[in-house]
């Protein structure tokens, strides 16, 4: 039986054999608020986590299986310990290299300066359309 992180490595393998010469992009699910600072219980976006296996919000994870030297790439939220009272703990970006067998993290932040290079690897890209308009503007 595949432990945890080869289970989503063989996720990922399947899936960047299948994308060919594409790029697949995938967004977190939002947090989404009850009313005024009260946040459901969060719940991942569950063709992210099928391949990302990360259970937080605010980001992205990218499979370039052209790129040469990052197939898979995330884009999340560093640590913040005043942030973190609030919201919980967070991988942040050096722990996420390694946790989650990512070929190169980023901080969320940085999305806008990397994405592009990545997008230049594939001849098409692979991504939902209809659930954030405006992170498929971005992308687009």
């Amino acid at each position: 039986m595949l432990d945890r992180h080869e289970e989503f490595r063989s996720r990922r393998d399947r899936l960047l054999s299948a994308i060919g010469t594409g790029v697949a992009v995938f967004r977190s699910a939002p947090v989404v608020r009850m009313h005024a600072d009260v946040h459901y219980p969060y719940r991942q976006d569950s063709d992210f986590y099928y391949v990302t296996g990360f259970n937080e919000p605010e980001a992205v994870a990218i499979l370039a299986p052209q790129h040469p030297e990052h197939q898979f790439v995330l884009f999340v939220q560093p640590k913040d310990r005043h942030a973190e009272m609030w919201s919980g703990r967070r991988l942040g970006v050096e722990a996420a290299i390694g946790a989650l067998a990512a070929d190169a993290v980023y901080p969320i932040d940085e999305l806008d300066q990397h994405l592009a290079a990545y997008l230049k690897t594939g001849d098409r890209i692979f991504y939902r359309l209809g659930n954030d308009p405006a992170f498929e503007q971005r992308l687009l």
